[in-house]
């Protein structure tokens, strides 16, 4: 600080310009995380796993390594990782990352990795996916990678004046704020895809089905501008900022030095000013701004993938490409039904995902399967029996979930879960129909086949496995004596075969770095997709001699096989930028050509790979790391991080914040202002998650006024008092999520100790006093999942009751029940939507304590609208609400305003509002209806808010008010950040 009084005016005027104006356009941000800590809304859940967990804690010079006792051997890889990652002699990001908190979870079946500034630490799952989107590479190497390198990034925003500036007065939250304004997220995703790719033998930049996406839009004459690349298109196939970042964070290393990124990171923390810095640089040592840098990338994918484009030269029928499909459908998973039918999974931007069976006459749904990461999906048919899993979840464990296995049987309609609380995964029938095998997830984080009883789920059997194997999509051979897998270890992948009579194993296929996925048994052959020849084919394997046949020539990529029953066709899905599609072809082992795979994959990027000295996992030193003891209740419980503004209207004020790593304890002290009163106060909330309930309560001193203070003959005057409040309780809440619906409940309660202290020269000094109040609720949601142009559930309910109530006083005494709900229904069209919603409250008025007054009110209306006076401020013994609304999208322009903002979707709301409010045997209506338009406007490419235009006719105005019937209303809320 002693710097910046040095300083000249006019740079002290900068400071203070750029400073404010970030605030200013950081606002929403910080609204968004105080909103769901306001009076109308719960806190933020705390508590990811359940408390018998027994953590242990392992502590090197570049990390903290936290996990649960059973994984260690993953830990301790973790942290080798890390290690060799900081102390790697790289010039491609800048040097090590800060020390970094990595916490591990291990009850989770969701594979994923979130490392966070506010407060700095890392959260991993240690799950593996069934589908190796990033090639064969164990999960845990590629989450390390990827995750870490975040984290040098981040910590390449903590150099510069304004950082600091930034870190002193808003802490952490400014830092993480500022990284994202200064980094694009392209770059932020795209090097940590560059760097799982260039530091390990695989890497999504290595693999076909990560290169498709570009390159079929680019082959397929689809050249989206730099803006639409970055988005996430309602209306279009594009793909993610991965594949963005990964190209032109690859192409600049390639033409500008393997240091560029380093210098222009340097370089933008160093520069002056909050607008666009990056951008600047990036033109100061490459001559290019961001958009001409994709540009030149995407010209120089077209140059090499015109010259290796692939037709595919054999003979095959289209499937169901359906005609009314009126943008992206997918069609996958494919298969052949006893009574000559098609089986497949149908998704689709205006569908929930569903199976549809499939004949000339079209498709009829079959039935629509729950949720699934698309990291798991899968689905098997055999002879009458299809079977699949669903995620299930913990009631209260954020991190503690499941899978069970469903079956549909075609020939008695039934459809049955056969497991409960299991982790199976790619569950497979027999031909005979009476077992069932799968990957089952262990504690440990590892891979086991099991066989499963049809009928009751029971395990009738474990096929063996060595640490660190991971299976995917096992099936069965024809006679069930045998089952082919495929398998994933440090050495790579390879397909197995499981002899069930002799309860050995042999594996069919070299391990290689090559991607091999979903095998199918026919006859003598496992038909299965592989990356052999740079774009995704299928195979055909010979078991008994190793002679592997091409079947494909796809120009984009071929997935999916499976054979007929006659073993003379098979089906397969084949990759369009409009959407997966399903082809058959006739099987003629005489007509397709042996192939021979490389033993390692090719790939665009390879002269980078040996200029950063290739993958560092083959080069990890055997250091064990001393593990002790941690705990999660109390370790390091207090971690204040942040200091920020409160924008909760009408609170305004700052905060500080403490969040502890493990994510169960939250403090936050702070003054704010109420416009409403004109009054201060000073507060402090706790949170602990720690414990199946969820502890809370508080402290809040200040003043509070109001101009409808009640005596008993319902005369109101202007009352001021100085109110403090200690608060304890619990709220338990209940993640009751099954199938395509998301359901949660929460019951909790709220004691109240109160003093209040009247001091207007009004009030009865009689009404000092000290007095207790407690505060009840009840909420509940269920919501059924949606597509990707649903702008509103369409099939909905929420219901909530809130009930507040004053104790052990008379003089005080005060009471209010406020219950709120809603319904909604599809609409006309599959994208349309109805909803109802309705609110109750009654509260007491005549010399009570007021509580505050969280009722919406019908649209248009606010207070000081009414000459009765008592109404001023809206004050009813009674009021209902009901509204009516439709809504719907009409647009999804993708309209580019510069990096300032993107138009990626309009819809409409039509709506009607009745609200009635009663006092003293006066009815006031409040009757509105109108027309909403809703924005879907990301903003700086880094916020996704929702903008609304509001149009309303308010029907009951009083013409002695002044005011008009129409009114104009204009709403501003962040939904999310983009990325």
């Amino acid at each position: 600080m002693k710097i910046l009084y040095n300083w000249p005016e006019r740079e002290m005027k900068f400071i203070f310009s750029q400073l404010l104006t970030f605030v200013v356009l950081l606002l929403p941000l910080f609204n968004q995380e105080l909103n769901a800590q306001s009076s109308d809304e719960p806190p933020p859940l705390l508590g990811n796993e359940r408390p018998r967990l027994k953590w242990r804690k392992l502590e090197t010079d570049h990390s903290i390594v936290i996990f649960p006792q059973g994984i260690e051997s993953i830990a301790q890889r973790t942290a080798r990782i890390i290690s060799a990652l900081a102390e790697k002699d790289s010039t491609s990001i800048g040097g090590a990352a800060m020390k970094v908190p990595v916490i591990l979870h291990s009850q989770t079946t969701f594979p994923g990795g979130v490392p966070t500034l506010a407060p700095w630490k890392s959260d991993w799952t240690v799950a593996t996916p069934q589908f190796s989107f990033a090639g064969p590479v164990q999960w845990i190497d590629l989450l390390t990678i990827h995750e870490y390198r975040h984290h040098q990034q981040m910590t390449m925003a903590k150099r510069g004046w304004f950082t600091s500036v930034l870190r002193a007065t808003l802490g952490q939250t400014g830092w993480f704020a500022y990284t994202l304004m200064t980094q694009p997220n392209w770059f932020f995703e795209g090097d940590a895809t560059y760097a799982e790719t260039m530091y390990s033998n695989a890497g999504r930049g290595r693999t076909p089905n990560f290169v498709r996406e570009y390159r079929s839009l680019r082959l397929s004459g689809h050249h989206y501008d730099y803006e639409k690349a970055g988005r996430n298109s309602r209306k279009d196939f594009v793909p993610n900022i991965y594949r963005q970042g990964y190209y032109m964070t690859s192409y600049a290393r390639r033409h500008f030095g393997n240091d560029i990124w380093t210098k222009v990171l340097e370089d933008t923390y160093k520069r002056k000013g909050l607008f666009y810095p990056f951008n600047r640089s990036l033109k100061k040592y490459t001559g290019l701004t961001t958009p001409q840098l994709y540009k030149a990338t995407m010209a120089e994918l077209d140059s090499v993938w015109t010259e290796s484009n692939r037709g595919d030269k054999q003979q095959s029928t289209s499937f169901l490409k359906s005609p009314e499909a009126k943008t992206v459908t997918h069609y996958r998973y494919p298969h052949y039904l006893p009574d000559g039918k098609l089986l497949m999974h149908k998704s689709a931007f205006d569908e929930i995902p569903s199976y549809v069976v499939v004949d000339s006459d079209g498709e009829k749904k079959l039935l629509q399967p729950g949720t699934l990461t698309p990291d798991h999906e899968h689905l098997s048919v055999t002879g009458n029996l299809l079977t699949w899993v669903e995620h299930r979840f913990h009631p209260r464990w954020l991190l503690e979930d499941y899978t069970v296995v469903k079956t549909y049987n075609f020939e008695t309609g039934k459809e049955r879960k056969i497991t409960s609380k299991s982790k199976y995964l790619s569950p497979s029938p027999s031909y005979d129909g009476k077992k069932i095998v799968a990957v089952e997830m262990q504690p440990d984080a590892n891979h086991k086949l099991v066989i499963l009883d049809t009928n009751t789920g029971e395990v009738l059997r474990e096929l063996s496995s060595k640490p660190n194997e991971y299976y995917s999509y096992p099936r069965w051979t024809e006679d069930d004596d045998k089952i082919v897998v495929v398998v994933l270890e440090d050495k790579g992948m390879a397909l197995r075969a499981f002899d069930l009579a002799s309860d050995t194993h042999r594996n069919l296929t070299d391990f290689g770095h090559h991607l091999i996925t979903r095998p199918f048994s026919a006859g003598e052959y496992v038909y299965y997709s592989a990356s052999y020849t740079g774009v995704d084919n299928i195979f055909a394997l010979k078991m008994n001699s190793g002679e592997i046949l091409q079947l494909t020539n796809s120009q984009f990529g071929a997935y999916d096989p499976v054979v007929s029953a006659d073993r003379k066709r098979f089906l397969y899905s084949e990759f369009k930028p409009e959407g997966f599609e399903t082809r058959e072809m006739a099987i003629d082992i005489t007509s397709f050509k042996e192939y021979q795979p490389k033993p390692e994959p090719d790939f665009m990027h390879a002269d980078l790979a040996e200029e950063e000295g290739g993958s560092i996992l083959t080069q990890l030193p055997d250091t064990i790391y001393q593990v002790t003891r941690f705990n999660p209740f109390l370790k390091g419980l207090i971690n204040v991080h942040s200091w920020f503004p409160v924008i909760d209207d009408p609170f305004f004020g700052i905060e500080l914040r403490s969040d502890n790593i493990m994510s169960n304890f939250s403090l936050a002290p702070g003054v704010q202002y109420n416009f409403n009163e004109s009054s201060w106060r000073s507060s402090a909330t706790f949170t602990y998650g720690a414990l199946f309930p969820i502890l809370e309560g508080g402290y809040s001193y200040g003043q509070r006024r109001s101009d409808l203070v009640f005596d008993n003959s319902n005369a109101s005057y202007a009352g001021r008092w100085n109110e403090s409040i200690i608060s304890g309780g619990l709220r338990i809440p209940f993640n009751l999520s099954t199938g395509n619906y998301t359901t949660q409940l929460s019951i909790g309660g709220l004691y109240k100790y109160l003093n209040i202290d009247f001091n207007d020269n009004i009030t009865d000094d009689s009404r000092d006093e000290t007095f207790s109040a407690y505060r009840l609720n009840f909420a509940f949601s269920r919501a059924q999942r949606g597509a990707r142009q649903f702008l509103r559930p369409r099939f909905a309910q929420t219901f909530k009751v809130e009930i507040d109530k004053t104790i052990k006083t008379q003089i005080n005494s005060g009471e209010q029940i406020f219950t709120q709900g809603s319904l909604a229904f599809p609409g006309l069209f599959k994208t349309h939507s109805f909803f109802v919603t309705g609110a109750y409250r009654r509260e007491e008025l005549a010399g009570a304590y007021r509580f505050e007054d969280r009722f919406r009110y019908s649209r248009g209306y606010t207070n000081n609208l009414f000459n009765d006076s008592r109404l001023d401020e809206n004050a009813f013994g009674n009021i209902h609400q009901i509204s009516v609304n439709y809504g719907l999208p009409v647009a999804f322009p993708d309209l580019s305003m510069g990096s300032v903002a993107y138009l990626r979707s309009i819809g409409a709301n039509l709506f009607y509002d009745f609200t009635l409010g009663s006092f003293a045997g006066v009815d006031t209506y409040m009757r509105s209806a109108g027309l909403e338009i809703n924005l879907d406007l990301p903003l700086f490419r880094i916020f996704r808010p929702e903008v609304t235009f509001r149009f309303v006719n308010r029907f009951d105005i009083p013409s002695s008010s002044g005011d008009g019937n129409f009114n104009f209303e204009f709403d501003f809320s962040i939904l999310d950040l983009e990325f």
